[in-house]
């Protein structure tokens, strides 16, 4: 999924969620009163309804995408793959404490060498992304009047990407790059879809009836991954076994309407 399209969803969580605040606010002052939600005992159900940003931090291994980097001695990736996007919640009340998510989130990593070739200084780099998009079903379990815990599982659909780029490392005309003689200037980008199961117990606190915290762990593998492709849909053979399973991080910021009482 596209990052504009990411931005666009989580653009529109936010705005759902701030149209519930001024609804709830314009209801009763500052306070809503969850007595007023038309089910048996309000008390007793799990109630959320809101939109905001989704982190997540990646510990996934890196060392098929090194061993591709090596051959062009480019140096390993280290670190973690950090992903950006957003999305909405809303609790389902026709079965209690039961949470439904829909998420999206799109981040890579890159590294990249300069190379000294007889016809003078080129950039190598090599780009790996991931985009995810996804609904999440939760259980909340409230541990205070404030903070809550909530196991669940996301599943949804998402897209592998990589690139590997060679351009003279000051400048490069257009027609180099995208002319029928373009020298040593090289580019390529393959990628495949596949889906994705992501368990997690998330941590959340209401520090007020209309913004949240949210903090994290889970774990991210892949199902039914496709084959690769380029940009004119040849299937490419041969790809080693690129992946972002592993442990994750999550942490977001939320805005709308969360039971804290």
């Amino acid at each position: 999924m596209r990052l504009r399209t990411i931005l666009v969803h989580s653009a529109a969580a936010i705005v759902l969620a701030l149209f519930v605040a001024t609804q709830a606010l314009a209801q009763g002052g500052e306070r809503f009163s969850f007595d007023d939600i038309p089910v048996d005992d309000a008390r007793q159900y799990y109630v959320a309804v809101g939109g905001g940003y989704l982190g997540m931090l990646g510990f996934m291994n890196f060392d098929k995408l090194n061993e591709i980097g090596d051959r062009f001695g480019l140096p390993p990736f280290e670190g973690q793959l950090f992903l950006n996007g957003g999305g909405g919640l809303i609790s389902l009340l026709i079965v209690p404490n039961v949470r439904l998510g829909v998420y999206g989130l799109g981040g890579s990593r890159v590294i990249q060498s300069d190379v000294t070739l007889p016809e003078g200084k080129f950039r190598r780099s090599l780009r790996f992304g991931t985009s995810m998009t996804g609904a999440q079903f939760d259980y909340a379990i409230r541990l205070f009047r404030s903070v809550t815990i909530l196991p669940g599982i996301m599943l949804g659909a998402g897209t592998y990407n990589l690139e590997y780029t060679q351009s003279q490392a000051d400048s490069v005309g257009f027609n180099q790059i995208f002319g029928t003689d373009p020298g040593l200037n090289r580019s390529s980008r393959i990628s495949s879809s596949h889906f994705f199961y992501y368990p997690a117990v998330n941590l959340e606190w209401a520090i007020t009836q209309f913004v949240m915290l949210r903090a994290g762990v889970g774990y991210r593998g892949t199902a039914a991954e496709s084959n690769w492709t380029d940009g004119s849909d040849t299937q490419v053979t041969g790809v080693s076994d690129l992946n972002a399973n592993g442990l994750t991080l999550q942490f977001g910021v939320f805005v709308g309407l969360f039971q804290n009482q």
